[in-house]
């Protein structure tokens, strides 16, 4: 009986706008969850999204986002460094080696996805993001950080702020007083170093290539930890492996990193899972994790 009528104009119409609201929730509220390499992908699917992505506004919006575990960066002593993710295909930066940069540099501490890096020849700290390969030379410091220095990086993205603001802080050996670390502090709101007033003497001393920013307080030395949990690896993965002299390098988003033998794996905390993730030269291995973030410096 009804096969002879047209369409109903208002069902189709309709129709068409609910499909048209999906495309804009997905592009406005979706892609600012996802990292960054995917995001370059991304920009191919149409010229709409390519235009999103490309603004500063998201940039902002995905720095604010997308916090999750993306890989290490990892550095022996004298090499380039090299980036090892655990899902290469989501994951990424273009320039893993850092070439784009005038000097070779160490990678030193890595926040939310700032890196900072230290310059080989003239020592001076640099902070980048490498994915957009923009980066930052900060003024020389105040005192004299040597090279057994712990360095933090910290980088808490916020609402009303475009520009990235952040603060490193270097724990270094003091040269006045023995068995004592000093501090100094540099602030990209006001832009200049200042060497803390205080000076930790203890028997707790100071871990070279040590510093971890947790919940507001930022640690220079292991022995300041408390146990909370243990957790146990795979062995069928480890097989010869020393599991008992595994050093852990991350640990967030349910997983842990551990370095052991020249080697690092990670485990899933949620199916117990530990997989292989890439080959360690040695201890002396700088690992650094990194979050893919197009953060603007």
């Amino acid at each position: 009986m009804d096969r002879g009528k047209k369409p109903n104009k208002f069902i189709v119409s309709t129709n068409n706008r609910i499909y048209m609201d999906l495309k804009d929730v997905i592009r406005e509220h979706a892609l600012p969850f996802l990292p960054a390499k995917s995001l370059s992908r991304f920009q191919g699917v149409c010229r709409d999204w390519k235009l999103q992505i490309s603004t500063p506004l998201f940039a902002h919006n995905q720095s604010l986002s997308f916090h999750a575990f993306s890989g290490l960066f990892c550095q022996s002593p004298g090499d380039p460094p090299s980036f090892f993710s655990i899902d290469p295909e989501s994951y990424g930066v273009p320039d893993p080696s850092l070439k784009f940069w005038p000097d070779p540099v160490d990678i030193r501490a890595s926040s939310n996805g700032l890196l900072c890096c230290q310059g080989w020849r003239d020592r001076a700290y640099y902070i980048c993001n490498p994915v957009t390969k923009l980066w930052k030379k900060l003024p020389e410091p105040n005192g004299d950080h040597g090279s057994n220095l712990a360095v933090v990086l910290v980088f808490e993205p916020s609402l009303l702020n475009f520009v990235a603001e952040y603060k490193l802080i270097c724990a270094f050996p003091s040269a006045d007083f023995d068995n004592a670390s000093e501090f100094e502090i540099y602030s990209s709101i006001e832009g200049c170093w200042k060497i803390s007033g205080e000076i930790c003497f203890a028997d707790r001393k100071l871990l070279p290539r040590s510093g971890v920013h947790v919940n507001g307080v930022v640690y220079c030395n292991a022995r300041t930890w408390v146990e909370k949990d243990r957790f146990h690896l795979d062995n069928t993965v480890l097989r010869e492996v020393a599991v008992d002299q595994a050093e852990v390098v991350y640990a967030g988003d349910n997983l842990v990193v551990v370095q052991s033998g020249g080697k690092i794996f990670y485990c899933d905390m949620k199916t117990k899972k530990t997989a292989f993730l890439c080959n360690a030269a040695d201890f002396a291995t700088r690992c650094v994790p990194y979050v893919n973030s197009l953060v603007y410096i």
